[in-house]
């Protein structure tokens, strides 16, 4: 019998068609079962709703602490996922199962394959839990107590505060999470876990593409070519082509999963707000709900029940017809604007969507669900960094409702609402972190800066030095020629002699093209690679400070303390005001790299 294959993802990411499909193609005999919510709905898959098999995630929150500079709500679900997992296979009476993140292609016959792997309860690719084959439930069962347990038990919990200060003596990025969970269950019991990235008959599995686990890298990724639709890398040591049987892109490699599909066809998205099977009832509902609307035309509810079941049926016309109709009976109507949003998507008017979204958010402003689908819609227009705002806003509200005396869920929140421009609302929030834990040193200095900038729609925060340097990275060019043009910049400022008394000033100009959560993620990578590279001590490290757009006022208070312009090879000349061009110093790398003041 074909193992199943799970996945589990909050909210509709723009590649989870493709790695839905690429599991579906290559295991086509496997059940592949999507653990989500109502905004990933798809075909090819046994949708379920995570929400279902949150009761032992919740206990474990009420025992977790967080440690590390991760946002809370995304460290905390990694840990969650294990547990949703195991309620899941309890519940699906499931023996064993390939888990695989929603990040991860897979290339590989994995029911083939678990037979050499037969003899470990739990394999995974090193500590990194992207790919992982449940061999027994029990084997699940035994990892959660454990994990647990490490949080609840004051003696095991030494064991995690003795890694994280290690972590902080070492410089390391610090961070406890689901990985350290693996690892230090893989040394107390060695035999009980298998490593899937023990290269077997020139084949392996990836960790993760911007790392290079022995192989050539190209601009920053695996350097991969396919053979008869199956990825190949050349391994260092041995020189050798082997084959992947999974792909994972995580960080700023995700753009780049729809270049790796060797699939035939992409799933059909399905409805967010309709949760009924789409069989012979649908119909049933739609003959019946039209009878009722005959009998009862100022009924909002028969022609909110039909709209429902049209919907189902891919009747979206139709539908849209029906949720505008309840909304012109009753505007507020919740559940309305939501279906008829759904509705629009589907017949590609997402724009409308987006006002119709917009319009549920008046009525229900703390709504994860209609923030998680308005960052679906701003995808689907593409503009990216208001569906990355409003996907941040749905995470934080969940995550408040799961654990609301949590400081940092409160705190989390109230950065979600500052990055809407909504400062009133975070300022409230910070205000509610702060008086559930009167130390917490970091919402008190989001207070601070968002009192500050209250009548600003976007928060500056520049930390300036004795020394500092600007850029103006180009944004329209591909991320792995930023990523090496900044890794080149930060190299010759980490090997100057005074970089402690440096800061670097980054653009980013929205309207330039910049989309802040890649221009976070490329920055933190570059930063912590060139950290562990050169050994630096992260104490004598520079500032980094990204800034976005500034007015001709805020320009003018800066400049003078600006020492340098730092040219790059490809520059946003048009992100660049002219009082900068002509006020400041241009400085180039020589040809070795080093940066001269």
């Amino acid at each position: 019998m074909a193992i199943p294959i799970i996945l589990i993802h909050r909210s509709n990411s723009n590649y989870l068609p493709y790695t839905i499909a690429q599991a579906k193609w290559t295991n086509p005999k496997s059940r592949l079962f999507f653990i989500g919510d109502e905004s990933n709905r798809y075909e090819l898959v046994e949708h379920d709703f995570f929400a279902k098999y949150m009761d032992a995630a919740t206990e474990f929150a009420h025992v977790y602490r967080h440690l590390s500079t991760n946002p809370i709500e995304y460290e905390l679900f990694c840990f969650q996922r294990w547990f949703i997992l195991k309620d899941f296979m309890s519940r699906q009476a499931l023996e064993q199962c390939f888990y695989l993140d929603s990040d991860v292609m897979l290339y590989e016959d994995i029911t083939r394959d678990q037979q050499r792997l037969k003899n470990v309860q739990i394999a995974l690719t090193a500590d990194v839990p992207s790919a992982v084959f449940v061999n027994d439930f029990a084997s699940l069962e035994r990892f959660c107590s454990f994990v647990f347990n490490l949080y609840q038990n004051p003696d095991s919990f030494q064991i995690i505060e003795a890694a994280f200060k290690a972590q902080l003596q070492n410089n390391l990025a610090t961070s406890i999470s689901d990985m350290f969970a693996f690892a230090e269950y893989r040394r107390q019991y060695p035999h009980q876990v298998g490593d899937l990235l023990e290269i077997k008959d020139d084949s392996t599995y990836d960790a993760g593409m911007t790392t290079s686990d022995g192989f050539e890298l190209l601009n920053g990724v695996k350097a991969i070519h396919f053979q008869h639709q199956q990825p190949f890398g050349k391994h260092l040591d041995s020189d050798k082509t082997i084959r992947f049987k999974v792909l994972h892109f995580q960080g700023r490699s995700k753009r780049s999963i729809k270049d790796y599909f060797t699939g035939d066809r992409l799933p059909t998205h399905l409805s967010h707000e309709c949760n009924a099977q789409l069989d012979s009832q649908a119909e049933s509902s739609i003959v019946h709900w039209s009878t009722v609307r005959q009998t009862q035309p100022a009924e909002p509810e028969a022609h909110y029940e039909l709209g429902c079941a049209l919907l189902e049926q891919g009747q979206t016309s139709d539908a849209i017809h029906c949720f505008q109709t309840v909304i012109q009976l009753l505007p507020t109507f919740v559940g309305a604007y939501i279906n008829l949003g759904v509705a629009l998507i589907q017949h590609n008017r997402a724009e409308e969507a987006v006002r119709c979204y917009q319009s549920a958010l008046e009525l229900q402003p703390n709504s994860a669900l209609i923030y998680g689908n308005l960052g679906y819609a701003y995808a689907e227009i593409g503009q990216t960094q208001a569906s990355a705002d409003h996907t941040a806003m749905c995470n934080a509200l969940e995550t408040l409702a799961l654990k609301p005396d949590w400081a940092e869920a409160h705190r989390n929140l109230g950065l979600a609402y500052q990055q809407l421009g909504k400062v009133d609302d975070a300022i409230a929030c910070f205000r509610q972190a702060i008086q559930l834990q009167p130390d917490f040193l970091a919402a008190q200095t989001d207070l601070q800066n968002a009192l500050l900038n209250q009548d600003l729609q976007q928060q500056q925060i520049i930390h300036l030095k004795a020394i500092n340097l600007i850029i103006f990275p180009d944004w329209q060019q591909p991320l792995e020629a930023i990523y090496l043009e900044l890794e080149n910049v930060l190299k010759g400022i980490l090997t100057h002699s005074q970089q402690a008394k440096m800061a670097l000033l980054v653009y980013a100009d929205r309207s330039a093209g910049a989309d802040p959560t890649d221009v976070e993620m490329v920055l933190n990578e570059v930063m912590f690679t060139s950290l562990m590279t050169l050994a630096v001590d992260i104490s004598e490290s520079p500032e980094v400070c990204l800034i976005h757009r500034l007015s001709t006022a805020q320009w003018e208070a800066l400049l003078p303390q600006i020492q340098a312009w730092i040219r790059l090879n490809h520059e946003d000349f048009t992100a660049i005001p002219e009082t900068v061009q002509q006020t400041l110093v241009s400085l180039e790398l020589d040809a070795q790299g080093n940066l001269h003041l």
